[in-house]
């Protein structure tokens, strides 16, 4: 299982409101192996949890990288597809915040959290 956020985006020139984001976790950087994907979702914005599928009817727990791409939708346009970058399964990072601002972070491994 894995969440997934965006933090922010730039609109420029729609003059309109952000209505859905498409979501893509993907094997490869070419964003061309979709493990799991949320296309046009109005309910999560800004953040998206997916159980990474492994097509066998389990989930991954333990993949070394998995690649994200996103598309901001607003109103009737869409952005092209971003490749936001990629993640460790098994190296997690804890923020720690105080009235919303990040004032630390801990790694999993670190914490020796597994």
């Amino acid at each position: 299982m894995a969440q997934f956020s965006l933090q922010s985006f730039i609109d420029v020139g729609t003059k309109g409101y952000h209505t859905a984001t498409s979501w893509k976790a993907c094997y490869d950087n070419a964003g061309k192996r979709v493990i799991d994907q949320s296309l046009n979702d109005t309910n999560n914005l800004y953040h998206w949890i997916s159980p990474l599928p492994d097509g066998n009817g389990g989930m991954h727990a333990d993949l070394d990288r998995v690649y994200l791409f996103v598309r901001v939708h607003i109103l009737q346009d869409a952005s092209p597809w971003y490749y936001v970058g990629w993640a460790n399964q098994n190296d997690q990072t804890f923020k720690i915040t105080e009235n919303g601002n990040v004032i630390n972070t801990l790694n999993s491994l670190v914490a020796g959290i597994q």
